[in-house]
């Protein structure tokens, strides 16, 4: 949500710019539209996101057996492993034999940081790759594909015509402290 308002003022900001001509408008819109599907097409883009499981305390199995607590696709092998909550932790065991990557390097018994830190860990087997969200005080694996299908099928966005008269000419000043 807020990089989307932040390119919106992107928008509105060039849009407001003095001088500028209605197809300069519409040039800048046009381009904005294209990095928006983009960046939705990409690889680990949010056409890749296939699922968000929450976890609970105990341990959760990984992979592509639909029983499991975090199911990943078909593609992936039917036991990646193990994801352990305990007292605000999280860790992450590989099954025996399967090619399972943590940050790029063969994956081993370790515990994850989240989406809540900077650098968080990811994990991947093939083109399939999960981490760990912290929302609150609760724990999720978002799962993504870059062979989804909601990628491959992606033909682009509708978007209304761009109408001139609706530009705004607005000077954005944030709040010196969030409110």
């Amino acid at each position: 949500m807020r990089a989307n308002f932040a390119g919106f003022l992107l928008i509105a900001g060039a849009a407001a710019a003095p001088g500028q001509s209605a197809g300069g408008y519409q040039k800048t819109i046009a381009e904005w539209r294209a990095q928006q599907e983009a960046s939705l097409k990409a690889e680990d883009g949010w056409l890749t996101v296939v699922g968000l499981h929450w976890l609970k305390e105990g341990e959760s199995r990984v992979g592509s057996n639909a029983s499991f607590e975090v199911p990943l696709p078909k593609s992936a092998p039917d036991r990646v492993g193990t994801i352990t909550v305990r007292a605000g932790k999280v860790r992450f065991k590989p099954a025996a034999g399967v090619a399972v990557s943590l940050n790029g390097k063969p994956a081993s018994e370790a515990e994850l940081k989240s989406d809540a830190e900077p650098k968080y860990d990811v994990l991947a087997v093939g083109r399939v790759k999960f981490f760990v969200i912290k929302r609150e005080d609760k724990f999720g694996v978002r799962v993504k594909d870059n062979d989804s299908a909601t990628r491959k099928q992606f033909s682009g966005l509708r978007w209304y015509p761009v109408d001139p008269s609706w530009r705004i000419q607005a000077k954005f000043v944030p709040w010196d402290k969030p409110h």
